[in-house]
């Protein structure tokens, strides 16, 4: 599991294009929540990760706003530092990422008009990563089981588009051109076990 923050430059103004009349303030900063797994071989550690990013709720009368973004990636790291605790290794990754905003009103206690507008792009991360052993290795049998916890750090970058996918939605809008670039920082925490190989 990871929790993080990241900030995807110009997403709050892309946002406030395209939410209805008299929802605004969205911003570029957001709190992330995401799950990765990887196998490690030696020095090369591969990686499959999804995130999942929003920043609260917007509202004006009855109307609300919710953004989200997300990546889903697979990465190939190779481990440059280490010692029998902790591992050092640059990552690069390749994937698909999101900009959601799903809008809807509330009326006698229920939501009614929910409309979602979804821009989709292929994207590529570059990144940084340190894990730590937070348990003992046991030498005597020669492996290793018990926690981990990790540092992410990095950039999201994919290309402008203005595909944007609509759900429901009547009323033609102005599709602004956006680009899924993000940087991020994260913590993982989670359990891991491998046969030491002297």
């Amino acid at each position: 599991m990871k929790f993080g923050y990241m900030h995807a430059p110009s997403s709050g103004n892309t946002l406030n294009k395209i939410a209805p009349a008299g929802i605004t303030g969205f911003d570029d900063n957001y709190f992330t929540f995401g799950a990765e797994a990887y196998y490690r071989k030696f020095k090369n550690i591969y990686t499959v990760e999804g995130t999942v990013v929003g920043q609260g709720r917007y509202a004006n009368n009855t109307a609300y706003a919710e953004p989200y973004c997300g990546a889903a990636h697979g990465k190939w790291g190779r481990i440059v530092a280490e010692n029998d605790h902790s591992w050092l290794y640059p990552s690069i990754g390749a994937g698909a990422s999101f900009l959601q905003l799903t809008t809807y009103e509330k009326a006698n206690g229920k939501v009614v008009n929910i409309q979602e507008k979804t821009l989709v792009s292929p994207s590529f991360d570059v990144g940084i990563n340190a894990d730590f052993l937070l348990s003992k290795i046991n030498y005597k049998e020669g492996y290793y089981f018990g926690w981990i916890l990790g540092i992410r750090a990095g950039y999201r970058a994919s290309f402008s588009s203005d595909n944007w996918k609509d759900e429901q939605v009547v009323k033609p809008y102005d599709k602004p051109r956006y680009a899924n670039n993000a940087f991020y920082f994260t913590v993982t925490i989670g359990g891991g076990s491998f046969n030491r190989k002297e």
